[in-house]
């Protein structure tokens, strides 16, 4: 089973296509994930290798908790404690 994913660029979703065909091809399944980031993609990967299904929703609800752990463990929370995130690579 091979994982396939891709970005929003014009020429993805032809990418995917020739890659799904090449895999079936090669005797493998395809596992089309569809519009995906590249961390997306590897936490599929990761979860698919470790035998447990995974959803693109699981690794949001992964970044909330890890986000909620975060906040708690502040020293001095308050309503103007901020989180800057550059999402500039990869999304």
């Amino acid at each position: 089973r091979v994982l396939v994913g891709r970005d929003t660029r014009t020429s993805g979703q032809n990418l995917a296509n020739l890659a799904v065909k090449g895999i079936e091809a090669a005797g493998g399944t395809p596992l089309v994930c569809g519009v995906v980031t590249t961390p997306q993609l590897h936490w599929l990967v990761l979860k698919s290798n470790a035998g447990e299904g995974s959803f693109v929703e699981d690794y949001h609800n992964c970044l909330c908790e890890a986000y909620c752990k975060l906040a708690d463990d502040l020293p001095n929370p308050s309503a103007e404690t901020s989180l800057a995130v550059d999402c500039e690579h990869g999304v």
